[in-house]
Formats: structure tokens, C-alpha cells, sequence
């Protein structure tokens, strides 16, 4: 893939990112200097930084993550990351493997969204509540069937 010289390739670039947002986790968050150029449409400039997210967002592409079933009887852990532009979450499930001394997580499932702007201005505990909404909408089957817990930095606690 070349490096987009013109807005019209950014274009391109946001919508192949947007279409792969659902497959690759986290990838709202590494699209988000994409989005930010294209919002300045009039001034075109392709930074370094940019740079440096194009060549990583490549080298990620070449070796995406390879998701996995749950079983029946594990419970899902479920992963919450916020900032002040993302929410991602991710399930997991834990296995235990020969040659490993503790259990080795593996993927199930992710979700990333990127905040418009009045949800910038949310508070810490309402974006994590929201995150926890978002998923329990989207993977509703998952909610029903498995025993799950949450697993964020945030004093739960508090959110209670």
C-alpha cells in the first residue's frame, strides 16, 4: 500500500479502516490521526506522525490477531479500555495449555468506537458503562449463555 498523497486517499484509507473495524481490535484508536487529518480538509499535511500510524497500521495488517470460540462452561473475561476519543472492549477466554504455567487468554470477541464529540465530555464512569452497553447490545448472545466478568482499573465499586 502507498502512503495517500491527496484528501481523496485519506478518504480511501478511513473507509477501508472503517470497513476492517470490525475484524481487528483496537483499530479506531491506531485510525484515529487518519480521521483527525481528514478533518482538516483545507490543510492537507501528512505529518510524521501520521507517517508512523500508516507504517505500524501495515505491519499490523500482516499479522492480525486469530479470534476463538468459547466454550460452555468458561466464563468470558471482559477487557474495557477508555480514553478520551475510543472505547474498546475485548473478550477473552482463558485455556489452559501444555508448556504454560498459568492459562493463556485467547480472543473472542472485540469492539472499538470512536467518541463523537459530546461523548468526549463524558465522565470516566459513564464511557465504561457505555462500553459495557455497547457490548451487551452487540453480543447479546454472548451475555445470555455465559457467566461473564469485567476486568477494568477503575474502582467497580464506585460505578456501583
Amino acid at each position: 500500500m502507498k502512503r495517500p498523497t491527496c484528501i481523496k486517499d485519506i478518504q480511501k484509507l478511513t473507509g477501508y479502516v472503517a470497513a476492517l473495524c470490525r475484524f481487528i481490535s483496537c483499530l479506531s484508536k491506531k485510525g484515529l490521526p487518519f480521521f483527525k487529518l481528514l478533518k482538516a480538509f483545507e490543510h492537507f499535511s501528512w505529518s510524521e506522525e501520521v507517517d508512523t500510524t500508516f507504517e505500524q497500521l501495515k505491519l499490523f495488517l500482516t499479522k492480525p490477531p486469530i479470534m476463538m470460540a468459547p466454550r460452555s462452561e468458561e466464563t468470558l473475561l471482559i477487557y474495557i479500555a477508555t480514553t478520551s476519543h475510543v472505547i474498546s472492549t475485548a473478550i477473552m477466554v482463558e485455556h489452559e495449555e501444555a508448556g504454560h504455567a498459568y492459562k493463556v487468554q485467547h480472543l473472542v470477541y472485540f469492539i472499538s468506537e470512536v467518541h463523537n464529540e459530546p461523548k468526549t465530555r463524558y465522565p470516566q464512569v459513564q464511557k465504561l458503562l457505555y462500553a459495557v452497553l455497547i457490548m451487551s447490545r452487540k453480543l447479546h448472545h454472548y451475555f445470555e449463555y455465559y457467566k461473564i466478568a469485567i476486568v477494568i482499573e477503575f474502582p467497580q465499586g464506585d460505578i456501583l
